[in-house]
């Protein structure tokens, strides 16, 4: 797969974690560890993409272990009643 494409989804999956924190800390719903789970997932993903963006060794088995983790942490969403939440588990699992 191209480098930049590889990048820009890593930076992608980043990004949506990170602007999913504040919805989970603020929800009733989510305990707040998931909330923090997921930030430091965005955050090991962010740095991931930097480390594929420079060619470094460490970087792909880091951006596969954090992406392999967000996908099987967002299949309990499938069964969810909420279609938000399940269109957002779908894109998580593509994406990742």
């Amino acid at each position: 797969m191209n480098t930049r494409i590889t990048v820009a989804v890593l930076a992608l999956c980043a990004v949506s974690d990170l602007a999913a924190v504040p919805l989970l800390i603020g929800s009733d719903d989510a305990p707040v560890g998931l909330g923090l789970a997921v930030g430091v997932l965005g955050v090991l993903t962010l740095v991931a993409a930097v480390g594929v963006a420079r060619g470094s060794r460490w970087a792909r088995p880091l951006a596969i272990g954090t992406r392999s983790v967000d996908a099987l942490a967002a299949i309990p969403a499938f069964g969810s009643a909420t279609g938000a939440e399940t269109a957002a588990a779908v894109v998580t699992v593509v994406l990742s």
